[in-house]
């Protein structure tokens, strides 16, 4: 099966076919909406809950308040159902070392927010979500069986030979 990995700022739509998307996050949003009867899917790779200022347009992909309705545009014009589509959802997290601006940007929390607004607004049925936290990730979607996965990224896999002993009561006391 081939592979392609979804860009920040862009976004993939297609028919049923022998491909895996995939989307590392960290504080960007992504997004894999698919209608399975229709054989119709795809992911975007957003970056910010909204441009800066109206005339920044000319990369719609990068925002989920153009990104979105862009993408959904696209997905109908191919086929899917507005009411047969699936969604599965990932990233938006706090990734350090933060500052206190980081936390009080919340830039991948606002942009999981707009995205979250707009798939209630259309009635998009949530399969699967993982945002917020503080750890990075990758969604991917299989186009040929339209499974969707949030798996992290990044964390080092814990050793099974490291052996623990519990203290005692009294040590515990400091006594």
């Amino acid at each position: 099966m081939r592979s392609y990995h979804v860009a920040a700022g862009n976004y993939y739509v297609g028919d049923t076919q022998s491909l895996l998307l995939n989307a590392y996050l960290g504080t960007c949003v992504a997004v894999a909406l698919y209608d399975k009867e229709a054989g119709i899917g795809g992911l975007i790779h957003l970056l910010l809950p909204e441009p800066i200022s109206m005339t920044e347009t000319c990369h719609p992909g990068k925002y989920a308040s153009t990104g979105i309705p862009v993408f959904l545009k696209e997905l109908y014009e191919a086929g899917a159902s507005p009411e047969k589509l699936k969604a599965c959802i990932a990233g938006g997290a706090l990734v350090g070392p933060l500052k206190n601006y980081d936390l009080e940007l919340d830039i991948g929390g606002r942009t999981a927010e707009r995205v979250m607004q707009f798939i209630t607004d259309e009635k998009i049925q949530i399969e699967k979500s993982e945002t917020g936290g503080f750890f990075t990730c990758c969604l991917s979607v299989n186009m040929q069986t339209w499974d969707c996965s949030i798996q992290p990224t990044g964390i080092n896999k814990l050793k099974t030979n490291i052996t623990f002993k519990i203290p005692k009561a009294k040590k515990m006391a400091g006594l």
